[in-house]
């Protein structure tokens, strides 16, 4: 859910902030005060290219942030995967900063990219504007709609669809690498062997490299730390070192420590030392006798440090830091080698475990293709009914709605099938293609109805709308108006609209107005109730006059959309 949207400096906009509510919020103003700057300000702090003329003249920079709370557990596991955590009250600040040259975005407090704001833009939001219902006509995008109709069934099988695909490439490119000829098989073979010699010659160890580094710098330094450990126990020891020091003054505090409390405490603190300081001249004293230095020790520890690196630097090469390879991934590079050189040898029985695979990875992935598109089918004719059912209700006189299914050769991830929306509108035409025949109008009543029927079914729980009322009015205007507050009783709408029957439906309604002052456009957003939310509607009523006709007409539209939102809550409690 989006809660808030804060602008600064963003072409006529200043400075504004928008609370936005539950329900479904409508934005309404005169044409050209600024409504389409909001939408393009939500869109740019979601990822879309920046124009560095859409900075106001006369800023540094342009500001937007929006503050969502997620709205399911899976935008929650989504934005974690992307390392994004909501603060302690559970809210998603999504900041971006336009500078002329640059963009810095930021999102959970974190920089991100423009590519994951769009994700995340994906995750939270859908905005359905001509441009964005345009996207309905193409096939992938109402395949997608069709699999968040399936529910929960349709994502097991894409899930096991993906894993399917994803087992078959490994396989294939296993079978298209491991296609050798018998010289090549040889040569590989001769490789192999030299190789694994080579690497079981060097008898490595694990852990060995980090013991022999370890000593090999004690033992290289053993002069320096012969004088250190000398010149230290000698502090600390020999006469009026720190401990005869520390000795004599316990001995002073003792004459007193009786005397003051505070003292008797000190006293205790000069004892602890002293022990510590006994306890450290011990252990030098000790570390001193056993340090020994041995050339040849010395010798064979480089000699032996130099194989191990050898050994690295020639199979670790594609590593950062070869030398830090531990010896372990040397050792397991080395069964892989002889699993390998194993294959070889039996060249043709590992072909054909492997063709047995692939055939059986390729029989899996088309079944499971296959129940995808029976699934798919089933669900496209429950679909059908449902879109003809909202459409008739959206002023569509005559609709027939089909959803193919059709089947192709290619297996990918989403199954194999090309799913096409057909739709005639003209009673005694043949449904044709929705890109051949719909408008833009009609398009947004489709996308609507659409929205209507997956409401529920997936993630993205706010949807923004404009352009929604392009080319309607009267009876029309009223029923997408209900059909917007009943999509919102499911999450968020905002709708920018000129309709007052599509106003009178909001749950927050907001104003955008444009001033001049001081020789300077100004945009301004402000959430009317009341009166001014009638006289508001009462303005959209009178073609821009909020007179006595039109304020008691606009009353009467909001005591029409009170009765419908009673009725639609009914209907929804039943």
């Amino acid at each position: 859910m989006l809660h808030r949207l804060y602008v600064k400096n963003l072409a006529l906009i200043e400075e504004e902030e928008i609370l936005f509510e539950r329900g479904l919020n409508i934005l309404t103003g005169e044409t050209g005060a600024g409504k389409s700057v909001l939408l393009g300000a939500v869109l740019l702090a979601l990822g879309v290219k920046a124009d560095k003329n859409l900075i106001r003249s006369g800023a540094e920079y342009a500001l937007i942030e929006l503050t969502f709370t997620a709205d399911t557990q899976e935008q929650e596991k989504i934005l974690s995967d992307m390392d994004l955590q909501p603060d302690e009250d559970g809210q998603i600040l999504v900041k971006r900063r336009i500078y002329p040259g640059r963009n810095i975005c930021y999102a959970c407090g974190e920089s991100v990219t423009l590519r994951q704001l769009k994700t995340i833009s994906d995750l939270l939001l859908e905005v359905h504007g001509q441009r964005e219902n345009g996207a309905l006509l193409e096939s992938v995008r109402q395949r997608e709609a069709l699999d968040i109709y399936m529910g929960d069934p349709g994502k097991k099988l894409l899930k096991r669809m993906q894993e399917c695909c994803s087992q078959l490439r490994e396989l294939q490119s296993a079978w298209e690498t491991d296609d050798l000829d018998e010289s090549q098989r040889r040569r590989e073979e001769e490789l192999l062997r030299y190789e694994i010699g080579e690497i079981e010659d060097a008898a490595l160890i694990p852990g060995e490299d980090a013991r022999l580094e370890e000593r090999f710098r004690i033992l290289g330094n053993a002069g320096k730390i012969r004088r250190a450990v000398a010149e230290a126990e000698g502090l600390l020891v020999q006469d009026n070192g720190a401990a005869d020091l520390v000795t004599r003054a316990q001995q002073e505090l003792r004459t007193v420590k009786d005397l003051d409390p505070a003292l008797s405490d000190i006293w205790e603190i000069s004892g602890q030392i002293d022990m510590l300081l006994s306890d450290a001249g011990r252990a030098l004293s000790d570390y001193a006798a056993d340090l020994t230095f041995d050339e040849e020790e010395l010798r064979g520890i480089e000699e032996r440090l130099q194989t191990i690196y050898r050994i690295k630097e020639k199979y670790c090469a594609a590593a950062p830091y070869p030398a830090n390879v531990p010896i372990e991934d040397i050792l397991a590079l080395l069964e892989e080698k002889k699993e390998r050189l194993t294959a070889l040898s039996d060249y043709e029985a590992s072909r054909a475990s492997l063709r047995e695979r692939l055939t059986a990875a390729e029989e899996t992935a088309k079944k499971t293709a296959e129940e995808l598109t029976q699934l798919r089918r089933e669900k496209a004719e429950v679909l059908s009914g449902k879109l003809e059912e909202i459409l008739h209700k959206l002023s569509f006189n005559h609709v027939e709605f089909a959803i193919h299914v059709l089947p192709e050769e290619k297996i990918t991830p989403a199954g194999w099938d090309k799913v096409e929306f057909m739709v005639s509108l003209n009673e005694g035409e043949a449904p044709r293609p929705l890109k051949q025949i719909a408008s833009g109008g009609e398009l947004s009543r489709i996308m609507l109805a659409l929205r209507t029927v997956l409401a529920g079914r997936q993630d993205v729980r706010t949807f923004i709308f404009d352009e929604i009322d392009s080319g309607i009015s009267g009876q029309t205007a009223w029923k997408i108006a209900v059909h917007l507050h009943r999509l919102s009783a499911e999450g968020q709408v905002i709708c920018i609209t000129h309709l007052p029957q599509i106003a009178a439906m909001a749950d927050a309604h907001f104003r955008i107005d444009k001033e001049e002052s001081a020789g300077r456009t100004r945009t301004h957003v402000a959430r009317i109730r009341g009166e001014e939310s009638l006289e508001e509607l009462a303005r959209l009523l009178g073609g821009g006059e909020a007179n006595k006709e039109a304020l008691a007409n606009a009353a009467a539209l909001l005591r029409e959309a009170k009765t419908a939102q009673e009725e639609q809550r009914n209907i929804s409690s039943t």
